[in-house]
């Protein structure tokens, strides 16, 4: 590792004759200094030594009266004498540097996400309360005293997140619902039942139910009303509350055909990079595919002293994709019925017990339908508002 930094650093070749050269090199031991790839022919010493040990080498060999002859060097030292009176190099790319450096750390774009219309006017005002806008330095902004006025000088706005990229300043909000005046008081609702069922058990908060376990009701059909007389005999309404459950019969039919139209996928059919500065990406040579694609993106941007500088790549992966028709097996499509029939028992019926389960194949030169009969058992009350008519 340390030869390695020390090439890069730079070396020079050199070779050391006279008759003291060995009294030398036990010289050289005691005073840290390394001669590698080190040969000894023709009565004179050769190989290469560090750049930074060669002044010192210069002396020892002066000391033991041998001869020195520097054949060549190499390295970053020698590259930056070769550019040491050229001022203008170095000062051309200190001036790049400050001027990327500034320019991806002034405001040149706001992007607003999660708002309507009206609450970007909203946060354009309070923007301009804070005097930020084009040309503001990134860097002085106080992300937090923004946020908090945004959620508390508003009252469209429940929730704000801010942060920069480059040169751009992105304000993420999440608004607040309205809720409609008449939702805040409880409307006066009655319990029907959802399906066809048998009642199986129920317990009433509020209201009076007509029904018995074992009565048999239709879907549709009123179990508790919102509805009902006082003692003097006018109309009033309730919010009905109710917990009643029913044993019911459901009856859903499947089909999956052999002959299934699928999509194809091509992973990384293409890529490319191209060059991104500030926010636009500038394509050169565009490779961007013809047909159906599934594009990827990612960025990177440049870091110089752990600043984030306004240039980087941009790279694009393509999946390309067509579509194709597969024929299936019979048992290829069974499976799949059976994974048709879980995914409707657990969006549908998830909430009940299921208490018999029957399921009938049924074949066709098409495909397979498969017929699935349940006996269950689940709640059946569903609220339904009331609108109390205009007197």
């Amino acid at each position: 590792m340390r030869s390695t930094i020390e090439e890069r650093v730079g070396t020079a070749k050199i070779s050391i004759s006279g008759d003291n050269r060995y009294r030398l090199l036990t010289a050289l031991l005691n005073e840290n200094i390394s001669i590698r790839d080190m040969t000894d022919a023709a009565e004179k010493i050769s190989g290469s030594v560090s750049l930074t040990k060669l002044r010192s080498l210069k002396t020892l060999c002066e000391k033991y009266e041998t001869e020195l002859t520097v054949e060549s060097e190499k390295g970053l030292l020698v590259s930056g004498r070769r550019y040491y009176k050229h001022y203008g190099i170095p000062a051309g790319l200190i001036a790049v540097v400050i001027m990327l450096t500034y320019l991806s750390n002034t405001l040149f774009q706001v992007r607003i996400i999660g708002a309507d219309t009206n609450t970007r006017r909203e946060i354009n005002a309070v923007l301009d309360d804070f005097g930020i806008g084009f040309g503001s330095f990134i860097p002085s902004i106080d992300f937090y005293a923004l946020e908090t006025a945004l959620t508390k000088d508003t009252d469209s706005i429940a929730w704000a997140g801010i942060r920069s990229n480059g040169s751009e300043l992105i304000i993420n909000v999440s608004q607040t619902k309205q809720t409609p005046d008449m939702t805040q008081k409880r409307m006066p609702a009655s319990i029907v039942s959802s399906r066809d069922a048998v009642i199986t058990d129920f317990t009433v908060y509020c209201g009076e139910i007509d029904f018995l376990i074992g009565d048999a009701v239709a879907e549709g059909q009123i179990l508790i009303s919102g509805e009902y007389y006082d003692k003097n005999g006018n109309m009033r309404y309730r919010y009905s509350q109710a917990s009643i459950t029913g044993r019911f019969t459901d009856v859903q039919t499947f089909f999956e055909p052999y002959i299934q139209r699928t999509k194809s996928v091509k992973e990384n059919a293409l890529s490319e990079s191209v060059l991104r500065f500030f926010n636009t990406d500038i394509r050169l040579f565009s490779k961007q595919p013809t047909g159906r694609y599934i594009e990827h993106k990612s960025v990177s941007y440049m870091n110089f002293l752990g600043l984030p500088l306004p240039i980087g790549t941009t790279k694009y992966v393509y999946d390309s994709y067509d579509y194709v028709q597969v024929t299936r097996t019979e048992r290829e499509v069974k499976d799949k019925l059976d994974e048709d029939i879980a995914v409707y028992e657990q969006n549908f019926l998830s909430d009940c017990e299921i208490i018999d389960k029957k399921v009938t194949y049924k074949a066709s030169p098409e495909g397979i339908t498969a017929t699935v009969s349940y006996t269950a058992e689940g709640e059946i009350g569903e609220t339904k508002i009331i609108f109390p008519k205009k007197m």
